[in-house]
Formats: structure tokens, sequence, C-alpha cells
């Protein structure tokens, strides 16, 4: 048996078995916020001047006698604090705050629960703990911030909305957006993706987008909740916000960015679209 067929027979497999083992579930969401993450422009350290979106969402999925099965954490942070120096190893490898929130919340939770942390808009956002730059071993770092952020969640989850989740719907659109003079192509094709679970929409975007982003698909939004996530499906680069090209803060995200100021509405269309059709199937 060629290996390919042997690794897609095992994948079908589990995916039988899975199958098998589904029980009917309930969805809640959770909000709330976490400090542990902080504007970075115009340097890659945390600028407190400008306020960012630091609004944390967890989703709940439990059984009908209660018993949490899984959950989708989402948040904004860049998690770059484990970072080499004069005095650190290099590449040495970590799960990193979000890793080390997630293993704790699954831990505390127990029976099998399984924890998933999804990137929210973090392109212009630092952690607040020190890692780049820093002289010293900053794992430390890394395990502080992953606690707080397990605090974060977890006082989060005190309180929960029960969402109607009975009709998953998903949508999606491609949109060929121009590059900045003397790119080497003259576009870039990247996608956004929708998923809608009764009044929460999950909308997915490439590359790391600036945290600006989150009100503007707010705004084009119909959803009671927008939960927006980063890094999915490509990394063609940076997303600045159209403010960002005219601010005057500059800084290493336009220096090596593909785009120019035309990317803010393009995304933001896109995104419109793909909410307001997510958003009108869930009315049939």
């Amino acid at each position: 048996m060629h290996v390919r067929e042997k690794y897609v027979g095992r994948i079908r497999e589990s995916i039988r078995e899975l199958a098998d083992r589904l029980v009917p579930v309930q969805l809640t969401i959770s909000v709330g916020s976490s400090p542990i993450s902080a504007y970075r422009r115009p340097t890659l350290f945390p600028n407190n001047d400008v306020s960012i979106d630091q609004t944390l969402y967890a989703l709940l999925f439990e059984k009908e006698d209660g018993t949490p099965l899984a959950g989708i954490v989402n948040y904004a942070v860049h998690p770059t604090i484990l970072h080499p120096s004069a005095v650190q190893r290099a590449n040495r490898v970590s799960t990193e705050c979000v890793g080390m929130a997630m293993n704790e919340l699954e831990d505390q939770t127990g029976g099998g629960f399984v924890a998933l942390f999804t990137q929210g808009f973090s392109g212009d956002v630092a952690p607040v703990l020190p890692g780049i730059g820093t002289l010293e071993d900053s794992y430390n770092n890394v395990k502080q911030a992953g606690h707080q952020l397990f605090v974060d969640i977890s006082r989060a989850l005190e309180t929960k909305e029960e969402i109607d989740s009975s009709t998953i719907r998903t949508a999606r659109q491609k949109v060929a957006i121009p590059t900045r003079d003397g790119y080497y192509k003259p576009f870039l094709e990247v996608t956004i993706y929708g998923v809608s679970l009764g009044e929460v929409a999950l909308i997915f975007a490439p590359g790391e987008i600036f945290n600006g982003y989150v009100d503007k698909f707010k705004q084009v939004s119909l959803f009671r909740y927008t939960i927006p996530i980063s890094m999915t499906n490509g990394h063609p680069g940076y997303f600045p916000t159209a403010e960002a090209f005219h601010e005057g803060k500059g800084g290493y995200e336009l220096t090596v960015t593909p785009f120019d100021e035309r990317v803010d509405a393009m995304l933001t269309a896109a995104a419109g679209s793909v909410l307001e059709e997510l958003f009108h199937n869930k009315q049939d």
C-alpha cells in the first residue's frame, strides 16, 4: 500500500470512530478581558499610549448534563515571550503563554476536556511581559503570562450565556488584494471564512491582522457576537489598517507588509460579505 493511502486510511477510520461517539451538546459563550497584551508600534515593545481591544471570548461545549467537553478561547496576543538572547539557548520549543493557559484549563476541568486557542487580531500587539530584547531567560515570563491568561479565562467562564447552536452555517469569499508598488506580485489572493453558531459568528482571516480591524469587522456584522480569528488559511503578511499608513508611527509592520492602504477597504468588504451571507442564511 502506498504510504499516502495508509495514512489517509487511518484518518478516515479515526473520523468514523469519532462519528460513533458524537453526543448532543449545549454551546455557551463567555466574554471577558485580559491585560497580558498591549499596542506595540512603532517599536515591537508595549506602548500603553494607544489602547487596543483586549476582549477575551470563551466558547464552551457541554453535554446535556452540563459536563464540559471542549472549549474555544480567542484573544489577541503575540505569543513571542520566549525569545533567544545572549544568555538563552537557541531553538527551544514551547507552547508559549497561550499553550500553557490551555494546558492549565484542561487540567483544571479534567475528564478529557480539550481547549483550543485561536489567535485574535494581533498584528500590532505585543505581550506585556518582556521576551524580545531581554538579556535574561524569559521562560518565567512565559509561565507568568500563561497563568494570568488562564486566570482571566476562568474569571470569564464564571458568567456563561447559552447560545442556540442547532444550526451551523459556513461561508467564504476569495479576494485578490493589490500589493504596494515594487512588490514582486501585483496582487495576493486571500480567503475569508466564516462560521455561524446561532448568534455567534467566527470570522477567519489569514496573516497578521492589525487590532483595529476588530471594530471594523464588528461594524459590518449583524451578529450579536463576532469573534475575529487570524493566522488562518495562509500567511500573506501584515494587514495594516488604512489609518496606520497615515498616522506617522511607521514601524516594522509597515516596512514588511506587501499591501498599501487599499487593503483596508477590500478586507473589510470581504468580511462584511461573508458575515452578511451567514446572517441571512441563519434567518432562512
